[in-house]
């Protein structure tokens, strides 16, 4: 069966929609998923199940709902798929902890960038069914105001790679949690030789993998500054 990361909106956010990871992993299994495992607290579910991925989504919406009082809303997503987010990602040379991805069921809308404010310097690039934004001085200091990213719900570049290796070792069995298998999208523009040396680092290294290199920016609506070949404007 198909392996999948089910990335919950407003979970453990904020004083809101509380609901710890044990129970969240006992109401996986109580749907019928196999192989549940959830990793840290910001509501993301490992698990496999042989539906179709949009009943599968909205079939876990529906019972968070009944325990939450509302539904959160559930983004569904294969190893597949967040290898290449990853691959995708426009701010590769940026820190991966600044970088956050912004998942949605559809692809934004061609307005998704209306009403960005950046008064931080922050840059934001759609691609697929996701919104990149880069963060220099981190989200939590940040004042950006995107109004498209309340719909959807975000995790930081280091957080998607933890989740596309552990879903992907449960998929093919190959990848194990504590040492993550090497992928060129995380490396940005580096040579082979450059990669490798990055992959041999440890998954809290990867950092330096990021900031030391820098890849050509690839097509996107992007609004903001680039995410390569540039330096903060001060």
């Amino acid at each position: 069966m198909p392996a999948y990361v089910a990335l919950i909106r407003a979970v453990n956010v904020g004083g809101t929609g509380k609901l710890p990871m044990a129970e969240l992993k006992t109401l996986a299994e109580g749907l019928g998923f196999t192989e549940v495992s959830t990793y840290i607290q910001s509501g993301n579910l490992i698990f496999r199940d042989g539906g179709d991925p949009a009943e599968i989504a909205a079939r876990l919406d529906r019972a968070l709902g009944d325990r939450l009082g509302k539904a959160p809303g559930v983004f569904l997503r294969t190893p597949a798929e967040l290898n290449a987010v990853l691959d995708n990602n426009p701010f590769a040379a940026m820190a991966p902890e600044r970088v956050l991805v912004s998942f949605f069921v559809e692809p934004p809308g061609d307005d998704a960038l209306h009403g960005f404010l950046a008064p931080d310097g922050e840059e934001a690039v759609v691609r697929g069914r996701e919104i990149y934004v880069h963060y220099p001085i981190g989200s939590g200091r940040s004042k950006i105001k995107l109004p498209a990213l309340k719909t959807g719900t975000s995790r930081n570049i280091n957080t998607v790679a933890r989740l596309a290796e552990l879903a992907g070792g449960i998929e093919g069995g190959e990848a194990s949690p504590s040492q993550p298998r090497c992928r060129s999208g995380m490396m940005g523009g580096r040579t082979a030789e450059g990669r490798g040396r990055a992959c041999r680092r440890s998954f809290h290294f990867w950092r330096s993998a990021w900031s030391s290199s820098c890849s050509s920016p690839r097509s996107g609506r992007s609004a903001g500054r680039r995410g390569c070949g540039s330096r903060p404007i001060r």
